[in-house]
Parts: structure tokens; C-alpha cells; sequence
């Protein structure tokens, strides 16, 4: 039974990569338009706004706080990501 649950697991991981190397490539596009338009990297109300509006999809209210800490982990990945390819050009 475990054997299944964790090919369940695999099959959710490979998904989870495919979007967030979507996620990854529109962000060096968004990187780009904010450096040839000299807009900071961060919003903070463009984060809180995603933060709420993905918490209201939520189902499961005990998956709340885990599911707020992913979002911030991946707009922190994006930031960072997004301040590195600005870099790079330099």
C-alpha cells in the first residue's frame, strides 16, 4: 500500500517541477520587463495579494499556515531568481 501512495507522491512531484519551471521562466520575463523599466523587484502588495487570493482556494482550512509558507517560499525563489538574471546582463 505504501508502494502506492508514494508512486502517487512521485506522479505529484513531477507535476509540481513541470509548473514551477513554467513558473521560473515567466519570472525572468517579468524580471526583464521590471529592469528595462527600473520597477523594483519587490511589491509587497502584488505578494500579499497572491498569498490571499490562493488561500481562498483553500479546502482543507488545517493546510492553511503550510500552504501560506509555500507561497511565500516560491515568491522568495522568484525574487531571488529574478534579481540573478538581472545580474547576469549587467
Amino acid at each position: 500500500m505504501i508502494d502506492y501512495y508514494r508512486k502517487k507522491i512521485d506522479e505529484i512531484d513531477k507535476e509540481i517541477i513541470k509548473l514551477y519551471e513554467k513558473r521560473l521562466s515567466i519570472s525572468t520575463k517579468i524580471g526583464d520587463y521590471k529592469k528595462q523599466n527600473n520597477i523594483p523587484i519587490l511589491n509587497k502588495n502584488r505578494e500579499e495579494e497572491i498569498i490571499k487570493k490562493n488561500l481562498d482556494l483553500i479546502y482543507n482550512e488545517d493546510n492553511k499556515e503550510y500552504i501560506k509558507r509555500f507561497l511565500n517560499f516560491i515568491m522568495s525563489e522568484s525574487k531571488k531568481y529574478q534579481k540573478n538574471i538581472n545580474f547576469k546582463e549587467d
